[in-house]
């Protein structure tokens, strides 16, 4: 997503305004993030050294990666200069920058693996953030994304996209720019 693209679409949709990504995540089944951390769990188990967040908010998934894997180093990449902020101040032992996912601050090959946690469906051009994290991804590094497949016919979102004006709301209460389906998503990685 270019710089342009952002302004515009945070036109109508402000990620500045609320301080995403700040609550608690954690293993329990209680907790809203549970699964995402457990299949990202699943996902990095044998990797070791640099793990890359993008689109990490306010740093409380990066935490509980650290949390469950204190021998990872950690990085927290998220546009949002207030969310920064926040996961700097929340989570000192973690390595936290601001910048764009279509265009990171890092070096080819940096990371051992990349995680993005509901992050794709908020971008207007999510082929450009997946090129960007295989750009920073070393040779045979785990790339792990969960993204609501908001597309697939048995979707509730997909059935209350009929209902007027909840696409318009969707976007302006969510940021979801994409709406996809299981085939799409599989094919943008």
């Amino acid at each position: 997503m270019k710089n342009t693209d952002r302004r515009h679409r945070l036109d109508t949709f402000d990620y500045e305004k609320k301080v995403w990504g700040s609550q608690t995540a954690s293993l329990s089944i209680f907790n809203s993030y549970c699964l995402s951390v457990k299949y990202s769990l699943e996902s990095i188990a044998g990797v070791k050294g640099k793990v890359l967040d993008v689109g990490c908010g306010a740093g409380a998934f990066t935490a509980a990666l650290k949390l469950y894997r204190s021998d990872l180093s950690l990085v927290g990449l998220d546009f949002s200069q207030r969310c920064i902020q926040t996961a700097k101040q929340k989570h000192k032992e973690i390595k936290f920058v601001q910048g764009n996912v279509d265009q990171m601050p890092f070096k080819n090959e940096s990371f051992d693996a990349v995680v993005s946690n509901h992050l794709l469906e908020h971008l207007d051009e999510p082929k450009a953030a997946v090129v960007e994290i295989y750009r920073v991804l070393k040779p045979k590094g785990v790339f792990y994304s969960s993204t609501p497949l908001e597309g697939n016919w048995s979707s509730l979102v997909r059935w209350l996209s009929f209902v007027p004006k909840f696409r318009e709301n969707r976007l302006k209460y969510l940021g979801h720019t994409q709406s996809f389906n299981k085939e799409d998503y599989l094919k943008l990685l």
